[in-house]
């Protein structure tokens, strides 16, 4: 059966009876195959309709399921910039306190000598593949680094106009750096990027 890149099923709550063994070994996510890529989700018969082809496709029935919509790779960095960037605006805002710091680490991960992980000068956000840093000379850095490791970034640089720029310049999945895979697939999730609500 073709497969479209554009929505998928999550959180599949199949029937096993209990058998956590046998509940692990089925898919807990799958790409929703063509037929059913339609906008009209919230349908009930649509909903029954994709229940129906999953109990018949793996043999097991399951009493609920979510459909997430898919976004194009550049789309999907481009949403977690801005998840980052919203995080590192509120640090800057709140004048970079310990405060501030700890309130954020609920959203993403945060480094800085203040709340630990390194005694570097600077205050290190990160979600996903994006890397924002808050230097104690009130410059900024931006990186993409979807291996996180040293030395492994895609995009690096001081100028954050450059490097969203520079995010909608990579061609499509799978992008390739020096014979090394960075990204397999085009799609991203947006739900899997949590709300970020800024401290009061």
């Amino acid at each position: 059966m073709k497969e479209k890149q554009g929505y998928k099923i999550v959180d599949i709550k199949w029937d096993t009876d209990g058998d956590k063994a046998l509940f692990d070994s089925l898919p807990q996510e799958i790409i929703l195959p063509e037929q059913f890529c339609t906008e009209d989700k919230d349908d009930y018969d649509y909903l029954d309709e994709v229940s129906e082809w999953l109990s018949d496709e793996y043999g097991y029935c399951q009493s609920g399921f979510r459909i997430q919509k898919t976004v194009s790779l550049k789309e999907w960095l481009m949403m977690q910039f801005n998840y980052c960037n919203a995080i590192a605006s509120d640090i800057s805002e709140h004048n970079k306190s310990k405060e501030i710091q700890e309130y954020t680490k609920q959203f993403a991960e945060i480094e800085s000598p203040l709340v630990g992980g390194t005694d570097e000068k600077w205050i290190r956000i990160n979600w996903g593949d994006i890397y924002i840093y808050l230097y104690d000379d009130g410059s900024i850095r931006y990186q993409l680094d979807p291996l996180g490791g040293y030395g492994s970034e895609l995009i690096d640089t001081f100028d954050s106009k450059s490097f969203t720029a520079e995010i909608l310049t990579l061609k499509t999945a799978p992008v390739i750096r020096n014979n090394v895979v960075c990204y397999e697939e085009e799609t991203g999730y947006p739900d899997d990027i949590p709300m970020y609500i800024p401290m009061k």
